[in-house]
């Protein structure tokens, strides 16, 4: 029944019934927020999500990972120290972006940035669930990256077992390889900068972290 539930969402999204191109950024969010499915095709560490199938993880670490479409790289970031300490995160919106909107899920609230950083070149940064995306688009893209992260963003479920091993064994008390994914003042371009910089230090095994068969 679930895998039904997540088909029938991606269908009403990529198809006539809810043109993706041609709605509101409101429309896609809210038809994302008030869909019932829980149901992942990827696990990561302490955490697994569904990831749309026209994409695939490139590099990944126990906190960070790069998404990739044809044309984008999704730079995604999970806070497991704030899950773990059920943090409450609240949010503001920037009235001088392109676009900002709170998300209001139905039990977690999030914040949707945008921003016009050069000549059709706009960042998306997204927060949600403990998780945050950012990902660089032209004007005629932000509806597709919009719905590809907050899906993955909404569908992220924790593994507390083995988030409770990784505080026992320190892995999560080194301020050096977590980036604070909720700073008001860090640059846009930071989370970016330093995943690119992580580009060489993949340690995952990218045949046996993507299974994009998963789902049926």
């Amino acid at each position: 029944m679930k895998k039904i539930i997540i088909s029938l969402l991606v269908l009403l999204l990529t198809t006539g019934c809810i043109p993706i191109a041609s709605s509101s950024i409101e429309e896609i969010t809210n038809t994302i927020l008030s869909s019932k499915y829980a149901l992942f095709n990827r696990v990561s560490g302490a955490y697994k999500y569904y990831l749309p199938r026209e994409m695939k993880a490139t590099i990944t670490d126990e906190f960070n990972e790069i998404l990739s479409s044809k044309y984008h790289d999704y730079y995604l970031y999970v806070d497991l120290v704030s899950y773990y300490n059920d943090v409450t995160v609240t949010y503001e919106t920037d009235n001088t972006l392109y676009y900002s909107s709170l998300l209001y899920g139905e039990d977690e609230t999030g914040l949707l940035n945008i921003e016009e950083v050069g000549v059709d070149e706009y960042i998306i940064t997204m927060y949600y669930n403990y998780g945050r995306i950012e990902v660089k688009v032209n004007k005629s893209d932000i509806n597709e990256a919009v719905t590809n992260s907050l899906v993955i963003l909404s569908s992220i479920q924790y593994n507390d077992d083995i988030i409770e091993n990784m505080m026992g064994d320190d892995i999560l008390s080194s301020a050096e390889e977590q980036i604070d994914i909720f700073e008001e003042d860090k640059a846009e371009s930071e989370y970016l900068d330093t995943l690119e910089e992580e580009e060489d230090i993949y340690t995952g095994n990218e045949e046996e972290d993507y299974d994009p068969d998963v789902i049926n």
